[in-house]
Protein backbone atom coordinates (compact mmCIF):
# COMPACT_ATOMS: atom_id res chain seq x y z
CA UNK A 1 0.00 0.00 0.00
CA UNK A 2 0.94 3.59 -0.41
CA UNK A 3 0.58 6.11 2.41
CA UNK A 4 -2.51 8.29 1.99
CA UNK A 5 -1.81 11.70 0.53
CA UNK A 6 1.44 10.74 -1.20
CA UNK A 7 1.57 12.13 -4.74
CA UNK A 8 4.94 10.70 -5.76
CA UNK A 9 6.94 7.53 -5.17
CA UNK A 10 8.36 7.36 -1.67
CA UNK A 11 10.62 4.61 -0.40
CA UNK A 12 9.33 3.28 2.89
CA UNK A 13 10.56 0.12 4.61
CA UNK A 14 7.09 -0.28 6.13
CA UNK A 15 5.99 -1.75 2.78
CA UNK A 16 8.49 -4.58 2.49
CA UNK A 17 6.65 -6.95 0.13
CA UNK A 18 5.34 -4.69 -2.62
CA UNK A 19 5.37 -1.05 -3.60
CA UNK A 20 2.53 0.87 -5.20
CA UNK A 21 1.70 4.37 -6.36
CA UNK A 22 -1.52 6.23 -5.77
CA UNK A 23 -3.00 8.40 -8.49
CA UNK A 24 -4.59 11.77 -7.86
CA UNK A 25 -7.94 10.14 -8.57
CA UNK A 26 -7.40 7.73 -5.68
CA UNK A 27 -6.51 4.56 -7.60
CA UNK A 28 -3.64 2.46 -6.32
CA UNK A 29 -1.33 0.64 -8.74
CA UNK A 30 1.25 -2.01 -7.85
CA UNK A 31 4.71 -1.42 -9.31
CA UNK A 32 6.85 -4.18 -10.78
CA UNK A 33 10.09 -4.64 -8.86
CA UNK A 34 12.08 -3.93 -12.02
CA UNK A 35 10.64 -0.40 -12.18
CA UNK A 36 11.17 0.09 -8.44
CA UNK A 37 14.82 -0.95 -8.80
CA UNK A 38 15.38 1.48 -11.67
CA UNK A 39 13.84 4.27 -9.58
CA UNK A 40 15.92 3.36 -6.50
CA UNK A 41 19.15 3.44 -8.52
CA UNK A 42 18.24 6.79 -10.11
CA UNK A 43 17.94 5.44 -13.65
CA UNK A 44 14.27 6.47 -13.85
CA UNK A 45 12.78 9.69 -12.50
CA UNK A 46 9.79 9.40 -10.17
CA UNK A 47 7.64 11.43 -12.59
CA UNK A 48 8.14 8.78 -15.32
CA UNK A 49 7.01 5.84 -13.15
CA UNK A 50 3.29 5.97 -14.05
CA UNK A 51 3.99 6.15 -17.79
CA UNK A 52 6.49 3.29 -17.73
CA UNK A 53 4.23 1.20 -15.50
CA UNK A 54 1.38 1.59 -17.96
CA UNK A 55 3.67 0.66 -20.86
CA UNK A 56 4.89 -2.58 -19.28
CA UNK A 57 1.60 -3.53 -17.59
CA UNK A 58 0.32 -5.96 -20.30
CA UNK A 59 3.49 -8.02 -19.89
CA UNK A 60 3.41 -8.30 -16.09
CA UNK A 61 2.57 -11.22 -13.88
CA UNK A 62 1.22 -10.67 -10.37
CA UNK A 63 4.47 -11.89 -8.79
CA UNK A 64 6.52 -9.29 -10.71
CA UNK A 65 5.55 -6.87 -7.92
CA UNK A 66 7.12 -9.04 -5.21
CA UNK A 67 10.37 -7.56 -3.91
CA UNK A 68 12.99 -10.30 -4.14
CA UNK A 69 16.19 -8.66 -5.42
CA UNK A 70 17.35 -7.24 -2.07
CA UNK A 71 15.26 -9.39 0.26
CA UNK A 72 17.56 -11.35 2.59
CA UNK A 73 14.74 -13.67 3.64
CA UNK A 74 14.57 -14.97 0.06
CA UNK A 75 18.30 -15.74 0.09
CA UNK A 76 18.08 -17.37 3.50
CA UNK A 77 14.81 -19.02 2.51
CA UNK A 78 16.73 -21.71 0.65
CA UNK A 79 18.46 -23.13 3.72
CA UNK A 80 15.53 -23.86 6.03
CA UNK A 81 13.41 -25.78 3.48
CA UNK A 82 16.43 -27.86 2.46
CA UNK A 83 17.21 -28.78 6.05
CA UNK A 84 13.56 -29.70 6.60
CA UNK A 85 13.40 -31.82 3.44
CA UNK A 86 16.56 -33.67 4.43
CA UNK A 87 15.41 -34.44 7.97
CA UNK A 88 11.85 -35.35 6.95
CA UNK A 89 13.18 -37.72 4.31
CA UNK A 90 15.68 -39.11 6.80
CA UNK A 91 12.88 -39.78 9.32
CA UNK A 92 10.69 -41.40 6.63
CA UNK A 93 13.60 -43.50 5.43
CA UNK A 94 14.43 -44.31 9.07
CA UNK A 95 10.98 -45.87 9.48
CA UNK A 96 11.53 -47.74 6.24
CA UNK A 97 14.79 -49.20 7.59
CA UNK A 98 12.95 -50.55 10.64
CA UNK A 99 10.33 -52.50 8.68
CA UNK A 100 10.53 -56.25 8.07
CA UNK A 101 11.98 -55.84 4.57
CA UNK A 102 14.28 -53.11 5.69
CA UNK A 103 15.91 -50.52 3.53
CA UNK A 104 19.65 -50.23 3.93
CA UNK A 105 20.92 -47.14 5.73
CA UNK A 106 23.15 -46.05 2.81
CA UNK A 107 20.17 -46.22 0.45
CA UNK A 108 18.03 -44.24 2.91
CA UNK A 109 20.74 -41.57 3.10
CA UNK A 110 21.08 -41.56 -0.69
CA UNK A 111 17.35 -40.98 -1.18
CA UNK A 112 17.32 -38.24 1.47
CA UNK A 113 20.30 -36.44 -0.07
CA UNK A 114 18.86 -36.82 -3.58
CA UNK A 115 15.51 -35.35 -2.56
CA UNK A 116 17.31 -32.47 -0.81
CA UNK A 117 19.38 -31.77 -3.93
CA UNK A 118 16.30 -31.87 -6.18
CA UNK A 119 14.43 -29.50 -3.84
CA UNK A 120 17.45 -27.19 -3.71
CA UNK A 121 17.62 -27.16 -7.50
CA UNK A 122 13.92 -26.29 -7.72
CA UNK A 123 14.24 -23.43 -5.24
CA UNK A 124 17.43 -22.09 -6.82
CA UNK A 125 16.02 -22.29 -10.36
CA UNK A 126 12.82 -20.55 -9.32
CA UNK A 127 14.79 -17.73 -7.72
CA UNK A 128 17.14 -17.36 -10.69
CA UNK A 129 14.23 -17.34 -13.14
CA UNK A 130 12.57 -14.49 -11.22
CA UNK A 131 15.85 -12.53 -11.12
CA UNK A 132 16.37 -13.06 -14.87
CA UNK A 133 12.83 -11.85 -15.54
CA UNK A 134 13.51 -8.70 -13.48
CA UNK A 135 16.69 -8.04 -15.51
CA UNK A 136 14.79 -8.46 -18.81
CA UNK A 137 12.11 -6.06 -17.60
CA UNK A 138 14.69 -3.47 -16.50
CA UNK A 139 16.35 -3.60 -19.93
CA UNK A 140 12.95 -3.26 -21.60
CA UNK A 141 12.03 -0.27 -19.41
CA UNK A 142 15.37 1.48 -20.03
CA UNK A 143 15.01 0.92 -23.79
CA UNK A 144 11.46 2.29 -23.69
CA UNK A 145 12.63 5.29 -21.65
CA UNK A 146 15.50 6.09 -24.03
CA UNK A 147 13.31 5.86 -27.14
CA UNK A 148 14.95 2.68 -28.46
CA UNK A 149 12.36 0.12 -29.59
CA UNK A 150 12.40 -2.41 -26.72
CA UNK A 151 12.99 -6.10 -27.41
CA UNK A 152 9.88 -8.18 -26.86
CA UNK A 153 9.42 -9.58 -23.36
CA UNK A 154 8.15 -13.10 -22.87
CA UNK A 155 4.39 -12.88 -22.45
CA UNK A 156 2.27 -14.36 -19.71
CA UNK A 157 1.37 -17.49 -21.67
CA UNK A 158 4.98 -18.36 -22.51
CA UNK A 159 6.08 -17.74 -18.92
CA UNK A 160 3.29 -19.88 -17.48
CA UNK A 161 3.92 -22.70 -19.99
CA UNK A 162 7.60 -22.66 -19.09
CA UNK A 163 6.72 -22.96 -15.40
CA UNK A 164 4.35 -25.83 -16.13
CA UNK A 165 7.12 -27.64 -18.04
CA UNK A 166 9.51 -27.16 -15.11
CA UNK A 167 6.98 -28.44 -12.58
CA UNK A 168 6.24 -31.42 -14.82
CA UNK A 169 9.97 -32.24 -15.11
CA UNK A 170 10.36 -31.99 -11.34
CA UNK A 171 7.42 -34.31 -10.73
CA UNK A 172 8.91 -36.86 -13.14
CA UNK A 173 12.33 -36.57 -11.43
CA UNK A 174 10.82 -37.04 -7.96
CA UNK A 175 8.77 -39.98 -9.19
CA UNK A 176 11.88 -41.62 -10.63
CA UNK A 177 13.78 -41.14 -7.36
CA UNK A 178 10.93 -42.62 -5.33
CA UNK A 179 10.44 -45.52 -7.76
CA UNK A 180 14.19 -46.16 -7.71
CA UNK A 181 14.10 -46.26 -3.92
CA UNK A 182 11.10 -48.59 -3.88
CA UNK A 183 12.70 -50.83 -6.50
CA UNK A 184 15.94 -50.99 -4.51
CA UNK A 185 13.93 -51.69 -1.34
CA UNK A 186 11.99 -54.56 -2.86
CA UNK A 187 15.06 -56.20 -4.43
Amino acid sequence: MTPTGVQKAVENSGFAHRISIRSKLGGEHMLPESLVELWRTGQVQAERIPVLRKAIEPRLLKEDSNLILHNQSVKNGLVIPLILVFFIMLVVMGFATRSEEHLSLPLALFISVTMTIVMGAILWFTRQTARKRRAQQMKWLLDAESGVPPAPLPGRTKTLLKRFAIIYAVIIALTLVVLGGVFAWVH
